[in-house]
């Protein structure tokens, strides 16, 4: 059936008699489960969902929810995990299921509680209990449950009960079934340590002999890339390298991105190992390629306290690529466009993943695709600080023009420095922040000064990575003066996903949205009933201060589509993870995905602008700068002004009445006017500890 029915169905129920529509069902069951099986979970997911309440009868309803559920549970996500769980246990505790099928959904059911954290351990363990029970007729579901349910045993017990269900797996038939127990056993057996070591390296053995027998040519694959990791952590990477080369050679012959993207992974990382820098670069360049065609279907797990696994993941895989590029001969690499230019893409292919994963939603970035640097005006330079291990990379484009250099600074010193420097900024106690001010600016722009002067720079964007996210660039200083003095600057994500967009500045007009008054522990602020009816009183305007700022007379104005710019001065939180992000109204709190149906109208212009004045990123998260970004996309909106940490009441109405003032009467570029007002503010004597007024930063257009 073809991968565009589900926009199909809504005729084909119209036009279906009640057996034909029968049939389409089954069809669409059977195709939505193929889907799955093969790890095309979001097109699963599309196509079982017009099914809902379309089944003639509860057996078929049954099953549709725990073909559903099942999808929900492997995409592996907090939101994904609350739809599976409801669906797999109305599917477990249907009596029109078979006991075996209903094993396996309260099996599912049982991971994904355990998969929650410590709250649903207790949940976890019923439903196991459950599962086997149903599964007593079903040997191989039986062992299935059992060795997920070790999982809640103490770490000193898990290796004797591991080691009790290896025979009871021994006593199978040979089987493909047997296989994937010895498989999943040696696997876990791995997560152990050095005490599960002979188990994991026993049941992978016994793995790769069934699979050879039976023909199962991914079974082995999947094994022998087990087996060599195993061989790699023991420090044996030649014998690793043998045996991934050979899970490759068996997993080609199907040409799966998904099965074949973390061995040529593991294959580049063991070659690099080995000194083999261009086997490992075409390695590395075959695996992003494979990432690239299935990445939205990629499990990025979340934990219980909602990390992502992105950067022990997918994340290491974009560095390791840029890094080779760039280690390939010093001298030919700096002049060497197309590798430059490899190794930004590859940047910005990282920063799109880690956008993606930060949102939950591939779709949302790939719609806005925008312009490369290239395009860009005159006097705006775009910086890529690329953090290794033993340096820092620079890569500077001006003119479409790339340039690199090398910092001679590890990853720990920076990570230190840039902390440093974010602890004492963001003190209430206006700690000393010059000498690692000035430190950071000699690793990070000095190496770049001769190149913006001589293409004439006024304005720099950089592309932060990791925990430079953390670091207000206007606050680097160079022993004479802060950067913001000299350039006007903005931070993007990517590139490719908030670049520049000239806007119309002579019609501007603004939303203001503010809530002084305390809420629930948020204690009030007084000073945003005067920064927004100050605004007012100078700006072509709307206002909803405090009872007026509630979800519903926000959501209609924003609906109307009036306003170019919304001003928002209200408690907010941006934290490592989009759910955890969110801004409070009077009546109750905006996450990221409910901003985004407020502004849900065909007949709205993408904002302008979306600036925060309150708000503050959650201390030391260098995730949680993202969520400025997330607030962009998800309001459709050009750029966002936002603040790292909570800034002083009156920083925030002067720094502010000042952007709005040269952006809407001077007609200047949002980062220049921004760059205008934090000087306002920090030639006063008063207030020149850029505590006060580095804070603000503009994440994305900055025209």
């Amino acid at each position: 059936m073809p991968s565009f029915l589900p926009s199909l169905l809504p005729m084909l129920l119209l036009l279906a008699s009640a057996s034909a529509w029968a049939d389409v069902f089954e069809d669409t069951l059977h195709e939505g489960e193929a889907y799955r099986e093969r790890g095309q979970i979001h097109l699963a997911i599309d196509t079982l969902e017009p099914l809902q309440g379309k089944a003639e009868n509860a057996e078929q309803a049954a099953r549709w929810a725990g073909a559903m559920g099942h999808a929900h549970y492997l995409m592996h996500q907090p939101d994904h995990r609350q739809a599976a769980m409801a669906l797999l246990e109305q599917a477990a505790n249907s009596g029109h299921l078979t006991e075996g099928q209903r094993g396996r959904y309260a099996n599912l059911l049982a991971n994904a509680y355990l998969d929650g954290g410590e709250d649903g351990r207790g949940k976890a363990a019923e439903w196991y209990g459950r599962a086997l029970g149903w599964a007593a007729g079903n040997p191989a579901l039986a062992l299935t449950i059992k060795l997920n349910q070790t999982r809640l045993l103490a770490e000193d017990r898990r290796l004797e009960a591991l080691a009790a269900l290896f025979d009871n797996i021994a006593a199978l038939a040979d089987s493909a079934e047997q296989t994937r127990l010895f498989l999943a056993l040696g696997k876990q057996a791995h997560t152990l340590g050095k005490p599960g070591l002979e188990l994991s390296f026993k049941s992978l053995e016994r793995a790769t002999d069934g699979a050879r027998r039976q023909g199962e040519k991914r079974l082995l694959s999947e094994a022998l890339a087990a087996l060599g990791q195993l061989y790699e952590e023991q420090n044996r990477p030649a014998e690793a390298l043998q045996l991934t080369e050979t899970a490759l050679r068996e997993a080609q012959g199907g040409q799966d991105d998904r099965l074949l993207w973390p061995l040529d992974a593991q294959l580049g990382r063991l070659q690099r190992r080995l000194g083999k820098p261009d086997e490992a670069l075409a390695a590395y360049r075959r695996t992003v390629r494979h990432i690239e065609a299935v990445r939205q279907d990629i499990p990025v797990r979340y934990d219980a306290e909602g990390r992502s696994s992105f950067r022990d993941t997918l994340g290491p895989i974009y560095l390791a690529l840029a890094d080779l590029l760039l280690q390939q001969d010093s001298e030919i690499t700096k002049k060497n466009q197309t590798v430059l230019r490899e190794a930004r893409d590859t940047i910005e292919l990282s920063k799109q993943a880690e956008l993606e994963d930060f949102l939950g939603d591939r779709c949302v970035i790939h719609g806005l695709r925008s312009a490369e640097a290239s395009d860009m005006e005159t006097g705006t330079a775009v910086l890529y600080p690329l953090i290794l291990p033993d340096r820092l990379e620079l890569l500077l484009e001006i003119k479409g023009q790339l340039q690199r250099f090398t910092t001679p600074v590890s990853a720990d010193e920076l990570k230190t420095a840039t902390l440093s420097l974010a602890k004492a900024l963001r003190s209430t106690r206006r700690l000393p922040f010059e000498p690692v001010s000035r430190q950071l600016h000699d690793w990070l722009i000095a190496p770049l000064e001769p190149a913006l002067r001589d293409g004439g720079i006024h304005t720099l964007l950089t592309v932060p990575d990791d925990f430079l996210r953390l670091l207000p660039m206007a606050a680097l200083h160079d022993g004479k003066q802060f950067l913001v003095e000299r350039y006007a600057l903005a931070t993007s994500p990517a590139l490719t996903v908030l670049a520049g967009h000239a806007a119309d500045k002579s019609s501007a007009t603004l939303l203001l949205a503010g809530l002084s008054k305390p809420q629930g522990e948020y204690a009030a602020l007084p000073g945003v009933a005067k920064e927004v009816n100050g605004l007012h009183s100078q700006f072509d305007s709307d206002l909803l201060l405090d009872e007026a700022f509630k979800i519903e007379p926000f959501r209609r104005q924003l609906i109307e589509g009036k306003h170019s710019i919304v001003h928002i001065a209200s408690h907010g939180e941006f934290e490592g993870e989009s759910k955890d992000t969110y801004i409070m109204a009077y009546d109750g709190n905006i996450h990221l995905d409910a901003l985004e149906s407020l502004l849900k109208s065909r007949f709205r212009q993408p904002l302008d602008l979306l600036s925060f004045s309150a708000c503050q990123t959650a201390a030391g998260n260098d995730r949680a700068p993202l969520g400025f970004s997330g607030m962009a996309i998800r309001a459709r909106a050009h750029s966002v002004i936002g603040t790292l940490w909570q800034v002083n009441d009156v920083a925030a109405q002067t720094i502010m009445t000042a952007f709005y003032r040269h952006r809407l009467v001077s007609g200047l570029g949002k980062a220049e006017a921004l760059r205008r007002g934090q000087l306002e503010w920090l030639r006063d004597p008063s207030f020149s500890h850029p505590f006060y007024w580095s804070a603000f930063i503009l994440v994305g257009d900055w025209l």
